[in-house]
């Protein structure tokens, strides 16, 4: 049975800490402690909680288990005034498991750069859009042709640029221009992929790896997909 997102992403950050990826490691982290924080405010929905404070620390430097322990006492700084620190403070995992390392100079940024060469958001959001019908008919063309592997392939990296680009225009609309959420989603991503049993008819094959896309969603509505691949 496959775990939870917010557990897998437990399991991504220590094991990107154990490979001294402290950038990937905090991102995985505070999203699954993000998790954690949505569940304790959904028992108690009066709470206006201001998370605000926690975000106005620099956590791009230093430690990664010092980032996460000084977000973790802001949060709970925050949670206390609606009585639920203690309550969360048991909902978060510990961090006694995972690996410290150091955050890479510059990590924050490195992964939107390499997507956005230099451009906004808006751009990757168009791109990958078109990106995506290109390969859709790539993928078709060479089904028809018989080259399954080709096809498979292709149609692969057309919902991925799919994926990638609905969770650019989730980091759009909240102002994320680290494109953390993108990161978290493609890591969820591979986690749900890797090692996962590839279904030999065409079309089954790319129904489950929408299937694993759709889980590693973390953005507020799921993904768009065109209409189901090879279905003819």
């Amino acid at each position: 049975m496959r775990k939870s997102p917010a557990e897998a992403l437990v399991d991504i950050a220590r094991s990107k800490a154990e490979k001294g990826e402290g950038w990937d490691a905090l991102t995985a982290q505070l999203a699954a402690d993000s998790y954690a924080l949505a569940e304790v405010l959904a028992t108690s929905p009066k709470a206006l909680l201001d998370v605000g404070p926690a975000w106005d620390l620099n956590l791009e430097s230093g430690s990664l288990k010092g980032a996460l322990t000084a977000y973790r006492a802001r949060i709970l700084e925050c949670a206390a005034q609606w009585e639920l620190a203690v309550q969360l403070g048991k909902s978060w995992s510990s961090l006694e498991e995972m690996a410290d390392t150091e955050l890479e100079a510059g990590g924050a940024a490195a992964f939107a750069a390499g997507l956005l060469r230099g451009h906004e958001t808006e751009w990757l959001i168009e791109r990958r859009l078109s990106k995506a019908a290109r390969l859709r008919l790539l993928a078709l063309r060479l089904h028809e042709d018989g080259n399954l592997e080709g096809a498979l392939n292709s149609a692969r990296a057309s919902d991925m640029a799919l994926f990638i680009r609905h969770h650019a225009a989730e980091s759009a609309l909240t102002s994320d221009p680290s494109l953390a959420v993108v990161r978290t989603a493609v890591m969820l991503a591979e986690y749900a992929l890797a090692g996962a049993a590839v279904n030999q008819d065409p079309a089954r094959a790319m129904a489950d790896y929408r299937a694993a896309l759709d889980w590693a969603t973390v953005a507020a509505d799921p993904v768009e997909w065109s209409e189901p691949w090879f279905s003819g």
